[in-house]
């Protein structure tokens, strides 16, 4: 907390000295300047440290602040209502009195009339590990969370969503899920044609590790864990991410093989296990996790290079250089990457 503490202090001077800049300019009074924030921080509510994983209040109630130029008149002081992100661009058009596109879907906070439901989502459960997406909708009070074990909030009487009333006031959930439901069966994802060409036993495979997940389909019947029921391996997995950050391979190593063993279709802990065992000098460990996780996430540019480094050790050049350019392939921008494979590349002509 002390450090996010001090991030806050360093992003407020920041943003003094641009305001500031801005007034010696003679800018500032003139300018519509606009204060938001993309998320915010759980800093331990509801057993989250950071943001992503949950789609509670502590990291989607963020500061949006309007800042008029002088003399703009007839406008509001403050907007009581919940309000998205999603409705910055429209306000903006309307204030300069440009039609907003038709395609849009936030409203201008300018114009006076019914709050828009607001509407959160996160893949990150399911896209990481393959677990259940979140997804929420805030109507006034209430906030409705679409999971396996579905959540109601009264976000007046109970702002840090510590009572869930899903099971006491059913009736208010009811209206909220089927907006819900409506609004994401009217978005649901086209499946890419990578997908659709997949054949079916390929596409088992792939889901028997867990990285692709079934897709929400327009229905909010989410598969997969409640990300809720998950917290304690999530945290786990967040305390192997900070031993490999701080070269602690031994003990992450240790944590990661405890997450598989109970949880083997975790593709994520596999990759960073492999990676772990890399940085042991544990080649044949690496390559034996690493190879499972580019079966099931070909386009992974962790896994093809940590591969590529695994196999070089072990003299299966090759081999290695194949990852490598699978690797580059995926981020030609990394030096990094470049620079292994010429390396391997003069190693298979060395005499």
């Amino acid at each position: 907390r002390s450090g996010y503490d001090a991030e806050l202090e360093y992003v407020d001077r920041l943003i003094g000295s641009f305001r500031d800049e801005l007034a010696r300019a003679g800018v500032w009074d003139r300018a519509l300047v606009i204060f938001l924030s993309d998320h915010g921080e759980s800093l331990g509510e509801h057993g989250e440290r950071t943001h992503g994983y949950f789609i509670y209040q502590s990291t989607l109630h963020v500061p949006l602040i309007f800042h008029w130029p002088a003399g703009a008149r007839g406008l509001p002081a403050s907007v009581e209502e919940p309000a998205g992100l999603i409705d910055v661009a429209p306000t903006i058009l309307d204030f300069l009195n440009v039609p907003a596109q038709s395609s849009f879907a936030g409203r201008s906070l300018l114009k006076p009339g019914a709050a828009n439901a607001v509407f959160s989502e996160s893949d990150y459960s399911r896209d990481a590990f393959g677990w259940s997406a979140l997804r929420s909708l805030r109507a006034g009070r209430y906030k409705y969370i679409a999971a396996p074990h579905a959540e109601l909030y009264d976000l007046q009487k109970d702002p840090g969503e510590q009572r869930n009333l899903i099971a006491a006031q059913p009736a208010e959930a009811r209206p909220l899920e089927a907006q819900l439901a409506k609004m994401v069966a009217a978005h649901a994802p086209q499946q890419t044609a990578s997908n659709a060409a997949l054949a079916p036993e390929k596409l088992a495979a792939l889901k028997s590790l867990g990285y692709v997940a079934p897709s929400p389909g327009g229905s909010l019947r989410n598969s997969g864990a409640d990300p809720k029921d998950r917290l304690s391996e999530y945290r786990r997995y967040e305390r192997a991410q900070d031993e490999i950050l701080s070269g602690r391979n031994a003990s992450a190593i240790a944590i990661l093989r405890k997450i598989l063993a109970s949880d083997p279709q975790n593709t994520l802990a596999r990759r960073d296990l492999g990676v772990a065992l890399n940085a042991q000098s544990d080649y044949r460990g690496a390559r034996a996790n690493l190879e499972k996780v580019v079966a099931a996430a070909p386009g992974d540019f962790v896994a093809q290079f940590e591969l590529g480094v695994a196999l070089e050790h072990l003299g299966m050049l090759r081999d290695s250089l194949e990852r490598l350019r699978q690797a580059c392939r995926i981020a030609p921008e990394s030096a990094g990457c470049a620079r292994e494979m010429k390396a391997v590349q003069e190693k298979q002509r060395a005499p």
